[in-house]
Order: C-alpha cells, then structure tokens, then sequence
C-alpha cells in the first residue's frame, strides 16, 4: 500500500472518523461546503450523508493520491480538486460552509489561508477549524514524541501538534472579518487494533507527521526501539481490544456576517 492508502486504512478509522460528526454539525440541507485538506475524504464522505442529495460538496488536498483514495472510496457526486488553501480557484461567496480538519497547522501563511476561507464563503456562511491541542492532551502521541526525542537525543515536537495555543486561531479569524467566533475543547478517543497499527500508520501514512521522524525510520532497528520505547509508555492503554488513548482538539466556529 502507498502511503495514502496506509493513512486512509489505518489513521482515518482510529484518528479522524470519530470527528467527523463534530465538524460537520453546522450542515444544514442544500448547503454548497467545501472541505479544505480533505485528504482521503472522511469529512467529504460524513457531508454528502447529511446533505443527503442536496447542496454540493468539493474536497481539496495537495496530495493527489490522497485524492485519488477519496474519488475510489466515495460517491461520484463528490468533486475532487488538486488546490491549495491558500489560493482558492472559486469565485467571491461559493460556499456555505468551509471545514478545515487538521489542516491548518501544516499550512505556512496560515493567515491567508483563514483570509481564503472567508472570501469563498456566502454571508452569514460557517467556519470550521479543527486543530489538535498539544501532545500533553493526548498520551499516545506524548508517548510516540518522548520515544523519538529519546532517540534523537534532543527535544521533538510533532508537526501536528504544533499549533495548539487557541487564541491565535481566534485571532487570524477576527482579522479575516469573521464576527462571531468560538472554540471548544474537545476531547474524544483514538483507537488503534494494536501497537503495531498505530506505528505503521504514523510511519508509513502520514507525510504531515514525519518532519525528522523521516531520519530515523528508514533502519530497522529504530522502528524497532521506537516500538519498544512506546510500548513502556502507554501499557496502561493497551489491552486485549487495542491500544485506546484520548485525543483533544480545538474546534473553532467563525460565522462570516451578513452583507
């Protein structure tokens, strides 16, 4: 499998499915969305469900085969678009709702790409943007952090979980013209089949999450010490059902003002 597919068989399932019904609640029927950063598509998939034939809905993503994954996975009435957040193709006021879900963080001028998302919304249109709080919310990923900085012999922070102070999300809202803006703090759970799947899927299917995990994970025997570090970290997590973990994000709801 390529990475893609890694990522869409084993981290959609145990990381992202379990949000989709949080971001997605603004949804209302024969609302025009576009999902920014779809990735494989479960956000996409989660609001053709609730527009349930009406509205439109496209995904964008930079990474064409995590595109091609969601076009193979998902109902042909779903448009699929190579774009970048940052310069959006679609005309003044397209969509009723935009949805970000962990996307923002990997995004370098992250000011323009909220500047974006609110010039291709219709007034009184939605915002969504979902980001994971820090590592120290979450011990799976505290745990797969400790372990490389152990390895790297110096302090690792995983690109994910970089952009976790919530007032700076608020703030690129209200500079972009947002007027009413809030954010929650979200907690919900990952679940992994086993320690095995939680390291293949971060190894093998996230690109976003290598940064200098790439240095160390192409021997062997580092995966291998990787696998035994964590295991000592979080073997209160893991039973006979799986390694199951807590996961906490901002969730951020920007409501674009009428004309």
């Amino acid at each position: 499998m390529n990475p893609a597919e890694l990522y869409n068989n084993i981290l959609v399932p145990a990381i992202f499915q379990p949000w989709a019904s949080i971001v997605t609640q603004s949804i209302k029927h024969n609302d025009d969305v576009l999902d920014a950063g779809c990735g494989t598509g479960v956000i996409s998939r989660r609001v053709h469900e609730r527009l349930n034939g009406s509205g439109s809905i496209t995904g964008i993503d930079l990474n064409q085969d995590m595109l091609n994954v969601a076009a193979a996975a998902s109902n042909p009435e779903i448009e699929w678009e190579k774009a970048d957040i940052t310069k959006l193709h679609f005309e003044d006021q397209t969509f009723n709702n935009v949805i970000c879900q962990q996307i923002i963080q990997f995004v370098p001028d992250k000011q323009e790409a909220i500047n974006e998302c609110f010039r291709v919304l219709k007034p009184n249109g939605t915002l969504v943007v979902a980001v994971w709080k820090s590592t120290g919310h979450s011990p799976g990923w505290k745990a797969l952090q400790d372990s490389l900085s152990e390895i790297l012999d110096e302090p690792y922070e995983l690109p994910p979980f970089a952009f976790y102070q919530p007032n700076e999300l608020v703030n690129m809202a209200k500079i972009a013209g947002f007027d009413f803006v809030d954010i929650a703090h979200i907690i919900k759970q990952s679940h992994f089949n086993d320690l095995g799947d939680f390291i293949d899927g971060v190894v093998g299917g996230s690109q976003n999450m290598l940064g200098k995990l790439s240095e160390i994970t192409g021997q062997d025997d580092n995966i291998s010490l990787i696998k035994q570090k964590i295991n000592q970290k979080l073997a209160a997590y893991i039973n006979t059902d799986g390694l199951t973990f807590n996961q906490a994000s901002n969730v951020l709801t920007a409501t674009k003002p009428p004309q």
